[in-house]
């Protein structure tokens, strides 16, 4: 979920498509169906390797990142929704689609008020991905109005949008007493929403459950959808215009719970509030013991759960290590061990 998707044109990615790849800090591009020569220019372009999508599901290769590793099972009479790889674009958009012949923990779904109902509950496939996501410090506000896409025709505008500022928003924050970070539903129009039953029931119990913390209480956000298309659904779900200013972020001590009528205003731009500095990672300290003379053994508590075979990426730092200079011959200095799951550090570089 947190893995952004970007178009590679022959004139290179766009302003904010390059921005939200870094700003996501990614490792790597994985070319879909781009242009080889395209891809690669890219790639370079942002100083990353290009990975062939076929590449990824070698067999050495799925089993280091696949969320069934990560995942923190629950009740499998319960299992979370997914979306058809030939269903509405914007429902794999919004729960993810489970890939045919693979046994996956997720079930398929048809029924379109069930999209609805489980971004809800963060019910859906997508969301398992991020079980043990960590992010130790973001600046984007947690707190912000229920970002609400509205998807007219094939929505792909909407479905890519969606997903890229849903992959920054932040996972977690530091005070948490509400539901989710920066909650987000991808949504078809009112057509499709009014006949849902007991919905806009359940979104005015989300709203209500929220500090008020900030405003409006609904930013509806749409590529597709004209203003009329928005201030309809809006009344579906029984919301009300507002020409009060926005605002985003966190107070203390909580302001009181929201209470009805609820607001919302069609004219925010939701990636304004994700577009910020994040680092991602599960944190772990630990002690070493330093020899002049020889190399120190590093012995870490994994911070992930792993149900089976899998890997994680491992980043040092600390005080020790600012005054290093960062190049290779620097790095090599700090080399894995063959067998027993730790690495050797020299004295050199872990002073």
């Amino acid at each position: 979920m947190t893995e952004p998707i970007v178009e590679a044109h022959a004139s290179g990615l766009s302003q904010l498509h390059e921005q939200t790849v870094r700003i996501a800090k990614v490792e790597a591009l994985v070319n879909i169906d781009a242009d080889l020569l395209a891809a690669e220019e890219i790639a370079e372009g942002l100083g990353l390797p290009v990975v062939p999508f076929a590449d990824m599901w070698k067999y050495g290769v799925v089993f280091t990142c696949s969320p069934a590793e990560v995942r923190e099972f629950t009740d499998p009479a319960y299992a979370p929704i997914a979306a058809s790889p030939t269903g509405p674009l914007w429902q794999p958009a919004a729960a993810g689609c489970v890939k045919p012949g693979l046994r996956e923990y997720a079930r398929v779904s048809e029924r379109e008020d069930e999209f609805g109902r489980c971004q809800l509950r963060k019910d859906t496939r997508i969301q398992d991905t991020v079980a043990q996501f960590g992010e130790y410090l973001s600046l984007t506000p947690g707190h912000t109005s229920l970002v609400l896409w509205v998807v007219e025709g094939e929505g792909f505008a909407d479905s890519l949008d969606f997903w890229n500022t849903r992959a920054l928003r932040p996972v977690d924050t530091i005070d948490m007493p509400m539901p989710m970070p920066m909650p987000m539903l991808l949504l078809p129009g009112a057509d499709a929403v009014e006949h849902w039953l007991d919905f806009p029931e359940q979104v005015a119990h989300l709203l209500g459950s929220r500090p008020g913390r900030f405003a409006p209480d609904v930013a509806l956000v749409s590529r597709s959808a004209s203003p009329e298309q928005l201030l309809e659904l809006a009344s579906v779900l029984g919301l009300e215009p507002t020409e009060d200013e926005p605002r985003a972020g966190a107070r203390i001590p909580a302001l009181p719970a929201r209470t009805a009528p609820f607001t919302f205003r069609t004219d925010l731009e939701p990636t304004a509030w994700v577009t910020l500095e994040h680092h991602y990672g599960v944190p772990t300290s630990f002690d070493v013991q330093v020899f002049a003379d020889g190399p120190g053994t590093l012995r870490i508590a994994q911070p992930v759960r792993f149900n089976g075979r899998a890997g994680a990426l491992v980043r040092f730092s600390g005080e020790p290590l600012l005054g290093l200079p960062a190049r290779p011959s620097i790095a090599e200095l700090v080399r894995p061990v063959p067998s027993g799951g730790t690495a050797s550090c020299s004295s050199r570089s872990c002073p």
